[in-house]
């Protein structure tokens, strides 16, 4: 026992120093988390670099306790080399989160930089390869350890950052699932744990006088990340000296509340279309404060939840056999009603993306259908007037009001100088209703073969009644289009003017001999 109250000793003062130093550095070197008005609730600018106190505090208290009681603390199924590991992926760790800090990094790359570093973790020997199966035996991952391995760290990482919006939140959270994992630990006899565990508790016990509000230094992302990764080494250490199921479980209950609120902060900005990463107000953090309660309060009820875990984490963990499959039975129903009473709507929201994306996929192929049909009507067209009726067959089947080609006036035999002939296509219709009528969108755009021969100019007229235009409309039409002017071109071989450009720059019209007119019906311009 004096081990482990050696090492929360000199945690505690090891991360009240330098709390206190990084805070100074913080202001001197104006690394400050400034208010935006939308997602952060402080009102004044607080330095953000917490995450470079968090790793002197807690490698410079290992590190003072091995050198007054010896390696002893690192005898067992960690040693030096693995201690050596975990140093250099909480230095690589902070660096990614000081980057982001102070000069901005953008999510993708912080994603991939944290991922090379888990898969370095991996190699060094921070694996879950197997677990345990609660009704006897082992389930071994083989090919899977490193994906498992990867969302392990990567899950850990992102939940403490993706709960770090109030002051203390982020911090008193991992105090609790560190008090869990000592817990758990002495009760397995997993003194490596239990020594990790104590160090953490001092060092964000220490951060806490800082940073509960009103706050005077925030972790930042190099914090809130290094905290994660440190619950992620201590939780595989755990796994060394028991099941691996269990041990595992253990941080995971006691970090629910962060796990469930990341879970529904990635399922509602999928939900809506945004990325993961970016921020909202969605958080059970923001909800409480719009329930009115304080910042505090707010705090002190997430405080209150996530004690409650960790209560039933322990039980957990000092249950054996069946006990312990009940008691994950009992919380995997509670989580499913606290899913229903709180993450209802995220669902709700999931689940209308998903029907909205499986209808717009279905009419998406139904326009390609359309599309491609139209065109290869129009190729096998032996008339004019065959082209136009697959066009406007096309229009009808994706709901187009208005049609009309205005043919260039250089395609009339004798070619015109003035004047030009169209060709118009209204779809057929009961009439449209006040609502329907709000809304009209509209296409234009010129007939252009491949050789670059302007044919005419297509207006297109479609009512929307104030929705907005679904996607394969435009897509459709833009296939459609290209085989009007194509197929359009074909037949209109002759009579067409085409510029050229000389070598000195000027412009050469070129006709070619016009086609007899009873060879172009629809193109030729009544009699007067």
């Amino acid at each position: 026992m004096i081990d482990y109250l050696l090492i929360l000793g000199l945690a505690l003062v090891f991360g009240l120093a330098a709390t206190e130093l990084v805070r100074r550095l913080g202001h001197r070197l104006e690394v400050m988390d400034h208010p935006d008005g939308y997602r952060k609730v402080h009102r004044h600018p607080v330095p953000r670099i917490g995450g470079l106190a968090i790793f002197v505090a807690f490698f410079g208290a290992l590190t003072a306790g091995i050198l007054i009681r010896g390696l002893v603390l690192l005898d067992g199924p960690i040693g030096v080399s693995e201690f050596g590991w975990i140093v250099a992926g909480g230095l690589a760790v902070l660096f990614v989160g000081l980057w982001d800090d102070v000069r901005g990094l953008k999510a993708h790359w912080k994603l991939v930089f944290l991922t090379v570093i888990s898969g370095a973790m991996y190699a060094g020997g921070f694996q879950i390869g197997w677990v345990s199966n609660p009704f006897g035996g082992y389930i071994y991952f083989g090919l899977l350890t490193l994906p498992v391995t990867l969302f392990w760290f990567l899950g850990c990482m992102n939940t403490i950052n993706f709960i770090d919006g109030l002051d203390g939140l982020a911090a008193g959270v991992t105090l609790l699932v560190a008090a869990t994992m000592l817990i758990s630990g002495l009760l397995i006899g997993n003194t490596q744990n239990a020594v990790f565990a104590a160090a953490l508790i001092g060092v964000t016990a220490a951060f806490l006088v800082f940073n509960f509000h009103p706050a005077s230094i925030y972790l930042g992302d190099s914090g809130s990340y290094l905290l994660g990764f440190l619950i992620a080494c201590i939780g595989l250490l755990a796994s060394r000296k028991a099941h691996t199921v269990v041990a595992l479980v253990v941080p995971v209950t006691a970090m629910g509340l962060p796990i469930f609120d990341t879970a529904l902060a990635i399922l509602r900005r999928w939900a809506r279309a945004v990325p993961v990463f970016s921020s909202d107000r969605g958080h059970i953090h923001h909800k409480l404060l719009e329930m009115g309660l304080g910042h505090r309060q707010a705090v002190l009820v997430l405080y209150a939840a996530c004690l409650a875990l960790a209560g039933i984490a322990v039980i957990m963990n000092a249950s054996r056999g069946g006990r312990s499959t009940a008691v994950v039975l009992v919380l995997a129903l509670c989580g499913a009603l606290v899913v229903r009473l709180l993450g209802w709507n995220e669902i709700l929201l999931a689940r209308q993306r998903i029907s909205n994306g499986l209808e717009q996929r279905k009419r998406r192929g139904h326009g390609s259908r359309i599309g491609y049909e139209a065109v290869e009507r129009m190729r096998q067209a032996e008339h004019p007037d065959a082209v136009w009726a697959a066009f406007t067959q096309a229009a009808d089947d994706l709901e187009i009001d208005h049609a009309q080609v205005t043919i260039s006036a250089s395609l009339e035999t004798p070619p015109r100088t003035t004047d030009s002939d169209t060709l118009e296509w209204i779809r057929k219709r009961s009439g449209l209703t006040d609502e329907e009528s709000i809304g009209t969108w509209t296409f234009g755009c010129p007939l252009v073969t491949e050789g670059g021969v302007v044919v005419g100019k297509l207006d297109i007229r479609k009512t929307t009644g104030g929705r907005p235009l679904e996607r394969h409309v435009p897509e459709t039409l833009q296939l459609i289009t290209d085989g009007l002017a194509q197929n359009l071109g074909r037949f209109c071989g002759a009579g067409i003017e085409t510029a050229e450009v000389l070598a000195d720059g000027t412009n050469d019209a070129k006709k070619q001999p016009p086609m007899a007119s009873d060879q172009f019906p629809i193109f030729r311009r009544p009699a007067p």
